[in-house]
């Protein structure tokens, strides 16, 4: 394993302000606090949740494998348009 991140290096690397950075330890009632009846009530439910822990910016360039997943779905999107257009021919 290789060496961690101080907060205050981590605050500095991402631009995330020092005092939104947690401890692991803490990270169970946190999310438990975006999952209350309260803020549900308030704000919908939560469908989904995405945890990003390759980057260190969201600005950084897509992944390989999200490169991939887009490129995948653009050739399924022109595969699907061409089979309606023969299928519209028919």
């Amino acid at each position: 394993m290789g060496a961690s991140l101080s907060f205050e290096e981590a605050s500095k690397l991402s631009g995330i302000p020092l005092s939104n950075i947690m401890d692991i330890a803490q990270f169970d009632s946190f999310f438990a606090q975006l999952l209350t009846q309260t803020r549900r009530a308030l704000f919908g439910t939560v469908d989904k949740v995405y945890f990003d822990i390759e980057r260190q910016s969201p600005m950084d360039n897509p992944l390989l494998g999200e490169k991939k997943q887009v490129n995948l779905v653009k050739h399924i999107l022109t595969l699907m348009l061409k089979m309606h257009k023969v299928l519209s021919l028919i």
